[in-house]
């Protein structure tokens, strides 16, 4: 996942951005988010998108225990993350 400064506001990281953050998600982990976009933030920290965005997580590998995590990100741009069973 990577975090940047879109400071030109087109919502593509290209060269001359500036990296704010990146963690390589470990291959034991299957993960999905917005398809095809960025979960974006203007100037003062609130989402950009119309609707509430969400990014899950779970182990490749977990015989339906309760390991999946999904992480929404509401309109003020704070995470909620819910517990579930692995689908």
């Amino acid at each position: 996942m990577l975090a940047w400064a879109d400071t030109d506001g087109d919502g593509a990281f290209k060269s001359g951005d500036t990296v704010l953050r990146f963690v390589s998600i470990d291959r034991s982990l299957s993960n999905s988010g917005p398809s095809g976009t960025a979960i974006a933030f203007d100037g003062r920290g609130r989402r950009l998108a119309p609707t509430n965005q969400q990014i899950t997580l779970q182990p490749t590998t977990c015989d339906g225990q309760a390991l999946r995590r999904t992480l929404v990100v509401n309109g003020a741009g704070q995470i909620t993350s819910q517990k579930g069973a692995c689908q």
